[in-house]
């Protein structure tokens, strides 16, 4: 951050993030290092995040950084921890969540009757809530926090969202080029897929095989990897020789 900080909008963060972790550890005269640190390098684009979600840590940082905030003058907005853009995708959210651990939903239910752990959200507020729902939250959570907070964070989350400059992610594949030009790549490509291409003489399917290697060649050519497969080819190339490592001179 120090060395590119221009132009940065920085949220204080979730359950994870260093602020929140400081809170937690109570750990003041830490919170207050960083506060002041983020100040400095961002000014009024840093900003401390409170969230309705229904957890004591949560309650604890929100309290933290709505304190804080009072004391060094930075402002507080208003977020969710969302996983899920709709709530009523929280059924198919757990699904991909079994995938990715490599459990099914009976195993998991077997497990939640022993009573052992499982994967699973601690809240049922991951999804982007409308903000009566935000409110709501708030209201039925975190009733300690002044209505007025409440309203002044939701509406520096506007604020904070109409400051982001418009920008545009390309689609474009992102793909190192290791080729001067696309016809180098094509030559390089094609120069390897002979040299192996007939290791034990002409096969007798031989046009059935130069035609499976047109086919093949256009589809990489058409998408646009050859450059990756000349970088991987390479590697694979080096790792079968006996040459020395690159930039080695053993």
């Amino acid at each position: 951050l120090e060395a590119d900080h221009e132009d940065l909008i920085v949220c204080s963060g979730c359950f994870a993030s260093p602020l929140s972790q400081l809170i937690l550890a109570g750990d003041q005269s830490g919170a207050d290092e960083y506060c002041s640190r983020m100040q400095n390098l961002l000014g009024d684009r840093f900003w401390g995040e409170i969230m309705p979600h229904d957890l004591d840590e949560q309650r604890s940082i929100n309290e933290g950084v709505i304190n804080l905030s009072q004391e060094h003058g930075f402002g507080v907005v208003a977020t969710g921890d969302v996983h899920i853009p709709y709530q009523e995708w929280e059924d198919t959210a757990l699904v991909l969540k079994m995938v990715s651990t490599k459990q099914t939903l009976s195993k998991r239910a077997k497990k939640q009757e022993a009573g052992e752990d499982v994967y699973g959200e601690r809240i049922d507020t991951i999804y982007l809530s409308p903000e009566d729902e935000f409110r709501e939250q708030f209201a039925e959570y975190h009733e300690d926090i002044d209505e007025d907070i409440v309203d002044e964070a939701i509406a520096n989350t506007e604020v904070l969202a109409r400051s982001v400059k418009h920008f545009v992610i390309s689609n474009a594949t992102k793909l190192p080029k290791v080729a001067k030009t696309s016809l180098d790549a094509e030559r390089i490509v094609k120069r390897w897929c002979k040299e192996s291409q007939y290791p034990t003489g002409k096969p007798k399917n031989w046009q059935e095989y130069r035609d499976r290697y047109n086919y093949e060649f256009k589809v990489l050519r058409d998408k646009g990897v050859l450059d990756y497969f000349i970088l991987v080819g390479d590697m694979v190339r080096w790792a079968k020789s006996r040459d020395a490592l690159p930039g080695s001179d053993k």
